[in-house]
């Protein structure tokens, strides 16, 4: 993943969240602005929603919710693809998640999450 590559995602989401989710009454407004109590950012296409959330009211709750499956081993192998977007993902905003919840599978969390940052819960429709 170049770096050309990761910008042009941070510039399509910051725009959208201008436009779309920042503003009076939008879900990542502050709270006392009318945004959401909770915010969960599910699948990793928008990890930069993140740093805005915590922006916009640094003390709300972010989830992360990954479900899909990360190979930590292949995230943990240095110059590896999976290594890279992976760090990028990361930097990008999943490390400031206050939660990390994943599949019920200790192998599809990267070493770098913090265990006290960590849920797990199963494949679901209904929650």
């Amino acid at each position: 993943m170049t770096q050309e590559q990761g910008q042009t995602i941070a510039e399509w989401i910051n725009q959208n969240a201008e436009r779309y989710w920042l503003s009076a009454g939008g879900p990542l407004a502050s709270r006392s602005n009318g945004g959401a109590e909770v915010i969960f950012v599910d699948d990793p296409q928008m990890p930069g929603l993140i740093p805005l959330a915590k922006k916009a009211d640094p003390d709300r709750i972010v989830l992360f919710r990954s479900h899909i499956q990360i190979r930590s081993d292949l995230v943990a192998t240095e110059g590896s693809p999976a290594s890279e977007v992976w760090r990028y993902l990361w930097n990008s905003g999943i490390g400031q998640a206050d939660l990390f919840i994943s599949h019920p599978v200790r192998e599809f969390v990267p070493k770098d999450v913090p265990p006290s940052k960590v849920g797990y819960m199963p494949a679901t429709t209904d929650w």
